[in-house]
C-alpha cells in the first residue's frame, strides 16, 4: 500500500478523473480548482503554480502515455497565451505521473481509436496522437 491508496481510499488503477483531481488537490496542488466548463479541452487550474491541467486515469500501465495532438497543441497555445504552465497529469496502477508539455517532446503517430470515451462512441478513426515516456527526464512521478 501507498499513500495514494489512502487517501482516496482506492487503489490507483481503479481512479476516475474525480478521484485523481481529489488525489493531486490534497497532495500537490492545494488551491486546484476545476475547469467551470464541462467540455473544456482542460480539467483543472492552480493559479499558486500557474499551472493549466489535462487529467487522465488508465486502468493499465503503459510505459508510453497518450496525448491528441489537438489537445496539445490547444493547451500549449493556451498556455502561451496567458503565461502559464501547461500540466498533463495521468493515473496508470503503478503510479501518477507528470508532464511539463512545454518541456515534453511527444512522437507524434497516426493510430486508430475510438472517436470519444466520453459518449460510449466505439466508432474507430484516425487520430494524430503524441506518445510521452514515463522515462523522460522531464516526467515526474508523484510516487
Amino acid at each position: 500500500m501507498n499513500i495514494w491508496d489512502n487517501i482516496v481510499d482506492k487503489p490507483i488503477g481503479e481512479y476516475n478523473e474525480a478521484d485523481l483531481f481529489s488525489q493531486i488537490k490534497l497532495s500537490n496542488y492545494i488551491d486546484l480548482v476545476k475547469s467551470e466548463d464541462k467540455m473544456s479541452r482542460w480539467d483543472c487550474y492552480s493559479a499558486h503554480f500557474n499551472h493549466r491541467i489535462e487529467l487522465k486515469c488508465r486502468g493499465r500501465h503503459y510505459d508510453d502515455l497518450l496525448i491528441e495532438k489537438s489537445k496539445y497543441d490547444y493547451m500549449v497555445a493556451q498556455a502561451h497565451e496567458n503565461l502559464e504552465v501547461p500540466m498533463y497529469i495521468c493515473s496508470t496502477p503503478k503510479s501518477v505521473y507528470c508532464f511539463n508539455l512545454l518541456r515534453i517532446k511527444p512522437k507524434w503517430v497516426i493510430e486508430k481509436h475510438n472517436k470519444t470515451t466520453q459518449f460510449k462512441n466505439t466508432k474507430k478513426v484516425e487520430k494524430l496522437v503524441g506518445n510521452m515516456s514515463i522515462n523522460d527526464k522531464h516526467c515526474h512521478s508523484f510516487l
